[in-house]
Parts: structure tokens; C-alpha cells; sequence
């Protein structure tokens, strides 16, 4: 039997405890980083849930040149122009998808939001075909984009405080996403959330995005 998370099965009997929803994290940020540079590495201040925080965010470039105009080669060719998106009228686009890892802390919160986690991320970052034309032009390659994320938190025993043994999921996204030359940053900042639950998730029993979801069908 698993502590914290109990099947009971009798003679006509299942009992099976749902984990509950802990709490949300909503936050504010305003990040810098680049992914033309190594490490790709986000980090900044974040307000959170009305309290002060952090928030930093890494992608994994494992394999990427380290020169930046070898660096963009590289991604355009194996991240965005395989995945050219044209199901959406005047909306055509160049979509890659990236993981990697987050961090959030929060103090002087309200009780249940001081602490901090850590989790994965998969950034899905959109450069937009402004005249649908499937040609990567100046503009397009330089001006501001989308960031999409989705987060992700397996409860690991090494959060601190209120998030000890919590897990759950959440969202960060930008507008601002643009593609610059170390050293100079990109500057990145909007909103997110991250919802946490309590329940049997732990670094030894693995979820997903699916699991997490199918638990509410």
C-alpha cells in the first residue's frame, strides 16, 4: 500500500481518493533571456499571487551550435520550417516545440502560496508568416512573436514550505517572443498560472499531461 494515496477493495467496494485541488499560483513576470545564446536560460522577477517571486525557465540545447548564426541554422531548419502551420487563414505560421525546466518561488504570499517548485516545460514558440507567402522574411524573423508553455510539476520532495508534496499544471505565455544576438536579451513578460493539487504523483511514480487530465474526464 502506498502512503498518501489508498485503494481499498472489499467484497463490492472500491474506494478510490481523488487528489484535491491545494491552490493556483497566478503570476506576473518579466523575463530575460536568449535562445541564441548557451545556456538558454530565462530568469526574473515574477509577482505571485500577490506576493513577491521568481521565476526562471531553461531549455534544453543539447546538440545546438554555439555559434549564433550556426545556432538559428539550426533551429530554423530542425525546429520551425519543418512545421509550417497553414490551417488557419491569414494566420499561417512557424511552430517549434522545445522542453526543458522551470522554477517558481513565492514570498510574502497569502498562506499556501510561499515556497517554491520546480517542474517541465514545453515552450511552443510561434514566429507568424505575416503574408502567408511560406518565405521567412526580415520582419517576421526579428519582430515579436508568440510563447506558449505549457508547466508541469511532479511532486518531488524537494519543494519548501506550503508546496512540499503538491503537483499539478499550468501555463505561461507571451506576446514578446523575439529572437535576438547575445549579448543583447530578449525580454519576455505577460501572465501565468500554475494549479497545484495534493495527491500520489512523486518523482518515483512518473505522470503526464494525459494522466493529469484523464483524471477529470
Amino acid at each position: 500500500m502506498k502512503k498518501g494515496c489508498h485503494t481499498i477493495v472489499g467484497a463490492a467496494v472500491v474506494i478510490l481518493l481523488i487528489p484535491a485541488i491545494a491552490g493556483a499560483w497566478n503570476f506576473d513576470y518579466e523575463i530575460y533571456g536568449n535562445l541564441l545564446d548557451s545556456p538558454v536560460e530565462y530568469n526574473g522577477g515574477s509577482l505571485v499571487s500577490g506576493g513577491d517571486g521568481f521565476i526562471e525557465f531553461t531549455l534544453d540545447d543539447t546538440g545546438w551550435p554555439l555559434d549564433p548564426d550556426a545556432r538559428w541554422d539550426h533551429l530554423w531548419t530542425t525546429y520551425f520550417e519543418p512545421n509550417y502551420d497553414t490551417t488557419t487563414p491569414d494566420a499561417y505560421r512557424w511552430v517549434g516545440h522545445f522542453t526543458g525546466r522551470f522554477y517558481l518561488e513565492a514570498t510574502n504570499a497569502p498562506s499556501g502560496y510561499n515556497g517554491w517548485c520546480e517542474g517541465t516545460i514545453t515552450p511552443k514558440i510561434t514566429i507568424w508568416d505575416e503574408d502567408s507567402d511560406g518565405v521567412l522574411d526580415f520582419d517576421e524573423k526579428w519582430g515579436n512573436n508568440l510563447f506558449d508553455a505549457r508547466l508541469s510539476k511532479l511532486c518531488d520532495d524537494l519543494s519548501a514550505e506550503e508546496m512540499a508534496c503538491k503537483w499539478g499544471w499550468g501555463a505561461l505565455a507571451s506576446n514578446y517572443f523575439s529572437i535576438k544576438y547575445p549579448p543583447e536579451l530578449n525580454r519576455l513578460y505577460n501572465g501565468g498560472n500554475l494549479t497545484l493539487m495534493t495527491g500520489c504523483a512523486s518523482a518515483t511514480e512518473p505522470g503526464s499531461w494525459g494522466s493529469i487530465k484523464a483524471l477529470y474526464r
